[in-house]
């Protein structure tokens, strides 16, 4: 079956080709903002300095008893000053993610907020 070729098929043609490029285009941007996005969420959260071990208990949703246990097979850094243990947050992130662990968001989120309280100046 033989097909004419009229400037209207070819315009036709031309405007679904417009119309799929500025869909990737747009699909690209927002690709790029998304990855923008999440790096300044991963600087954001390696910025925080390590929380004590009861926050990542309740980060976790388990006891400080639990976390001790698991923190080899999580994978967690951790520091010991004097009789108490912090945590660095992003193991306990890489851990969520890679484990698919039950997390409180609320918690992240304080501790987002409390880590970016500014002190005033009197």
């Amino acid at each position: 079956m033989e097909q004419n070729i009229t400037l209207e098929l070819v315009y036709q043609r031309q405007v679904s080709l417009e119309q799929t490029l500025n869909l990737i285009l747009e699909l690209l941007k927002t690709e790029e903002k998304k990855k923008k996005e999440m790096q300044e969420a991963a600087e954001d959260i390696s910025a925080i300095p390590p929380i004590p071990n009861s926050l990542a208990a309740k980060l976790l949703k388990i006891t400080t008893r639990q976390l001790q246990r698991k923190r080899r097979e999580y994978k967690l850094t951790w520091i010991e000053r004097g009789r108490e243990v912090y945590y660095h947050i992003v193991p306990i992130i890489k851990a969520i993610h890679r484990l698919q662990l039950k997390w409180n968001e609320s918690v992240l989120e304080d501790i987002k907020k409390s880590n970016h309280r500014i002190p005033r100046v009197k």
